[in-house]
């Protein structure tokens, strides 16, 4: 077998009249690389090995000029995944970086986003993090509130992230402090939690807060979504 002639090509047929079309990319004394013709992979064999496909008809014999032009003119090539900018792998650690002390927020027993609790609950997680430019407390607040407000997405603290177009969701403060109460009494009351249950306990805490509004003259709350929910115990 010449493998040094340029116009060699090797089928291999698979069930469904399928085909894969492969030439010889390069060889020496004992080997054989053979690159797939339609999908650019290299594979390498020695020379008894591919001699023996042959014999025994797993390979088939034939030339570049029995072969379809086309499969040779528009190879299909694996696609390369897109590289991130600097710019935008930037956005993504600092993204990375307030997700870690927002998580460790909400995990925590801080009961009040405040300058009085923030402050030194920041001074104490920016030593664990080893973090030199940990953020002001209101800024934090305003992270919390985005992540909140968003469902718990996490790219919802994305740096510049509402001039992307993606737009979150407004809730009401009371509204997202009922929701919260009721995760973390769940987390803590049950080891399996059931969405349904926790969902429909939220909207009976919902009901009994515009049943207290509406005696003091003030508009119904309108509660979040189910999803919302599901949301927030998953983060």
């Amino acid at each position: 077998m010449n493998f040094r002639d340029p116009n060699l090509v090797l089928i291999k047929s698979f069930r469904g009249n399928k085909k894969s079309y492969f030439q010889v990319s390069s060889l020496n004394q004992t080997e054989v690389s053979l690159k797939d013709i339609e999908q650019g992979g290299n594979f390498t064999f020695s020379r008894k090995q591919i001699e023996s496909h042959i014999t025994n008809g797993l390979l088939a014999v034939s030339s570049r000029s029995e072969i379809p032009e086309s499969l040779f003119v528009n190879p299909v090539r694996k696609k390369s995944k897109p590289k991130s900018s600097p710019r935008q792998a930037e956005n993504e650690q600092e993204m990375e970086r307030r997700y870690r002390y927002v998580k460790a927020v909400l995990d925590s027993q801080v009961p009040r986003y405040t300058a009085k609790w923030l402050e030194p609950w920041l001074k104490e997680k920016c030593i664990e993090f080893k973090d030199d430019n940990p953020p002001q407390w209101r800024t934090f607040a305003r992270w919390i509130q985005l992540y909140v407000e968003s469902g718990w997405k996490k790219n919802s603290l994305m740096p510049e992230h509402s001039k992307k177009g993606n737009r979150t969701v407004k809730r009401d403060k009371e509204i997202v402090e009922l929701l919260d109460q009721v995760v973390r009494d769940h987390c803590k009351t049950y080891l399996a939690i059931n969405y349904t249950k926790a969902h429909k306990d939220f909207l009976e805490r919902v009901e009994k807060l515009n049943q207290k509004r509406k005696k003091e003259g003030q508009d119904p709350l309108i509660p979040s979504s189910y999803r919302t929910t599901v949301n927030r115990f998953q983060r």
